[in-house]
């Protein structure tokens, strides 16, 4: 039998966990409420600390959810299902307010699906309109316009300051995935290639962190 310290009852040695060889001085129950009222107490502290932690232990998050995943197959149906009118809710409101991100998903997306790693952020896409001063890198049109792929992903090119140019509708149509080879208006399409290199070159200088530049000069 043993006293715990918080509620002040004598309880059987059960009742206890163990810290190393050791009982703790409080009961089960007693730690259980003082763990969820500290978690209730410090919510934004240990959100802070848990993404913290995922980015410094990547493999060991992922595996871990992993197995809970497998060991709770029906979990997120059951979510899904309780919350569906609020995710709709949600994914409209991100549409509206954010389709930059959006567009990054996507792209991300469709890359995974062919097992390609592609990177491409909504600063690149900024970036890939202003260099091609946003109008279509083969008719010069100026609406309609989608970034993509010069190298097509579906031959295993990714999207990055390299190979992203800007197109209008009407072009990416045509275009689809062909390579720059096998396009008809060769003279275009070797303008778009020097294109493509500043493009890169002008990104990886913008890029450069205030000590790059300092070594750099």
């Amino acid at each position: 039998m043993k006293l715990c310290t918080r509620c002040k009852l004598v309880k059987p040695d059960t009742d206890f966990s163990r810290r190393l060889s050791r009982l703790r001085s409080i009961c089960r129950t007693c730690a259980s409420q003082y763990f969820k009222q500290y978690r209730e107490n410090n919510k934004a502290r240990l959100q802070v600390r848990g993404r913290r932690w995922k980015l410094q232990h990547k493999e060991e998050a992922a595996e871990y959810n992993r197995q809970w995943q497998a060991a709770h197959p029906d979990y997120f149906d059951e979510y899904n299902r309780l919350h569906a009118v609020e995710h709709r809710a949600y994914s409209a409101r991100r549409r509206r307010e954010r389709p930059d991100l959006l567009r990054v998903y996507d792209r991300r997306r469709r890359a995974k699906k062919l097992a390609v790693a592609e990177r491409f952020t909504a600063q690149m896409e900024q970036a890939v309109k202003t260099h091609w001063h946003n109008a279509c890198a083969l008719c010069s049109a100026t609406k309609r316009l989608e970034i993509d792929h010069w190298y097509p992903l579906s031959k295993g090119f990714p999207l990055t300051m390299s190979n992203a140019v800007l197109l209008c509708g009407q072009c990416n149509r045509k275009k689809r995935d062909k390579l720059p080879t096998e396009l008809k208006d060769q003279t275009r399409a070797a303008y778009v290639e020097q294109q493509l290199v500043v493009q890169q070159q002008v990104w990886s200088f913008t890029t450069l962190t205030e000590q790059e530049l300092e070594i750099a000069v």
